[in-house]
C-alpha cells in the first residue's frame, strides 16, 4: 500500500515492518486467522487507492484477491472491520473526486472477492444460524460489559496485568464484575 501511495522502496519497507510489528498484530499472534486477515489489509487498501486514481482493471482484481483471501482466512469479524475501513476510504475518496467510478470498481472487486472466499464464507454464514450468539445482547447487557478505566493502561502494555496463556496469572481489576 505504501508503494501505491508513492513512497520510496525503503520507506515502504519500513512502513511494512511497522505495520507488521504494531501492538495489535503482536497481541493477536495467537489468533492466526486475525493475523491472516491483517496481512491482506494493505493489499485491499492499495486496490482502493488504485481505484481512486482512476485505474479500472487492476484495482478490482487486487481488491478481489485481498477480499477472497481474507474470507478464506476464516475470521469474518476482522474481514468486516477491514471492509468497513475500505468502504469509508473509497466513499470519501469518491466524494472528494466527485466521481462514483471508484465505488463501482470497489464493488466489482468485493463481488469477486466474495466469490473467491465463498467456500469459507458460505459455511460460516450457515453456522451463524446455529450459534448461541445469534440472539445477541440487550442494550443493558451490552453496556454492562465495560472495562474498568485501569484497563486503559493495557493499550500501552497489553500484558501489564499478566498473560495467563504463558503462565502469568491475571492480577488486574476485575474484568466483568457481577
Amino acid at each position: 500500500w505504501a508503494r501505491t501511495l508513492g513512497l520510496p522502496a525503503e520507506a515502504a519497507a519500513f512502513a511494512g515492518v511497522i505495520a507488521a510489528l504494531c501492538g495489535w498484530n503482536i497481541v493477536h499472534l495467537k489468533h492466526l486467522s486475525l493475523a491472516a486477515v491483517a496481512a491482506w489489509t494493505p493489499w485491499l487498501m492499495a486496490g482502493i487507492e488504485l481505484a481512486l486514481r482512476g485505474e479500472r482493471t487492476r484495482p478490482a482484481l487486487r481488491i478481489g484477491l485481498a477480499v477472497g483471501m481474507m474470507g478464506l482466512a476464516g475470521n469474518p469479524t476482522a474481514l468486516y472491520y477491514s471492509l468497513l475501513v475500505a468502504a469509508v476510504n473509497v466513499t470519501l475518496g469518491a466524494i472528494l473526486a466527485r466521481h462514483p467510478r471508484p465505488i463501482a470498481i470497489a464493488l466489482r472487486g468485493l463481488l469477486l472477492g466474495l466469490l473467491l472466499g465463498a467456500m469459507q464464507l458460505a459455511p460460516t454464514a450457515d453456522f451463524l444460524g446455529h450459534s448461541s450468539r445469534k440472539v445477541g445482547l440487550t442494550f443493558e447487557q451490552a453496556n454492562s460489559l465495560g472495562f474498568h478505566p485501569k484497563h486503559l493502561w493495557m493499550f500501552v502494555s497489553p500484558f501489564a496485568y499478566g498473560d495467563p496463556a504463558h503462565g502469568t496469572p491475571y492480577r488486574g481489576p476485575e474484568a466483568f464484575p457481577d
